[in-house]
């Protein structure tokens, strides 16, 4: 499975890094991608592998810019 916004940091999608706002569109798409792994199971070693590299660089990414506003009470 190749996804084609996947950066080599683990990043998904545009790398929008101005704001703490900057993590919650990931953050549907990396549920989405945990409820298509619940129903296609032979996805699972593929997208588990996108998901750790995702969290992994958000989690570097939190250090420098931290969640804000609206984003930091939804989660």
């Amino acid at each position: 499975m190749c996804f084609v916004s996947e950066a080599s940091s683990g990043w998904l999608g545009p790398d929008d890094d101005k704001d703490g706002n900057q993590y919650w569109s990931k953050s549907n798409v990396m549920f989405s991608m945990i409820q298509y792994m619940e129903g296609h199971p032979a996805s699972a070693p593929q997208l588990t592998k996108v998901l750790k590299a995702y969290l992994a660089e958000f989690s570097r990414r939190l250090e420098k810019v931290p969640l804000s506003d609206w984003s930091a009470a939804r989660w």
